[in-house]
């Protein structure tokens, strides 16, 4: 593929990306602001418990809105002040949203079954947040940026979510088993397709200067954070 057709390419999927993260924030949001939305039971649980809602909902909206411009080379090179300030923001957010998921799962809609899904996407958020903290505080940029794609993969499982689970109720499922089906794969499948590019990326496969052997997975041509 040529360098022209491959930055047409990377264009095109970044907006999809956008438009995804966008819907899935808006999702988020209207959970919050609008009566009604969603499933009753949900609403009554966020409505009893509005602290843990908003940094679940609003905390994840805010990761998912923020994590495109993150992958921005432009960003990352004309204003590095700005990208550093954004991952602070970005990974608060992401702290806040995985303890509210937490304080929720007990409660989760179709119970154990999608409610330890649920878990450990928040304990896997956690720790692949934090491992990208500390990774670029030892000054392991490559190695960083493998994990914030890790985690922001992760941090898209809300968009995900939502088109599995209208995907599979369309395909005839009913809604207990299209939920907990759609509670698994719309974060296993966001990290497998993710550690599938990182694998196949020879800019993301590159060991950080001093390393001494080649660095954990990494994901793609536009990655960063």
């Amino acid at each position: 593929m040529s360098p022209r057709r491959r930055r047409l390419v990377g264009r095109i999927l970044w907006w999809l990306l956008l438009l995804g993260a966008l819907f899935g924030a808006g999702n988020a949001l209207l959970f919050l602001l609008a009566d009604g939305h969603g499933a009753a039971s949900i609403n009554a649980r966020f409505r009893a418990a509005p602290v843990p809602a908003w940094c679940h909902a609003g905390g994840g909206a805010l990761a998912i809105l923020i994590g495109p411009f993150q992958f921005l080379d432009r960003l990352r090179g004309w204003w590095p002040g700005l990208h550093r300030f954004l991952g602070r923001v970005y990974l608060l957010a992401v702290a806040a949203s995985a303890t509210g998921g937490l304080y929720f799962m007990p409660a989760s809609e179709i119970g154990w079954a999608s409610g330890s899904a649920f878990g450990l996407l928040a304990v896997f958020w956690l720790a692949t947040g934090t491992a990208a903290l500390v990774t670029i505080r030892a000054g392991r940029v490559q190695a960083h940026r493998r994990w914030m794609l890790r985690n922001y993969a992760l941090t898209y499982s809300a968009t995900s979510l939502r088109l599995l689970l209208g995907l599979f109720m369309a395909a005839g499922l009913a809604f207990p088993s299209a939920y907990v089906l759609a509670a698994w794969l719309c974060w296993l499948l966001n990290w497998m397709v993710v550690e599938i590019w990182i694998q196949t990326s020879p800019r993301l496969r590159k060991a950080d200067p001093g390393s001494v052997s080649s660095p954990p997975a990494p994901v793609g041509d536009s990655a960063g954070a």
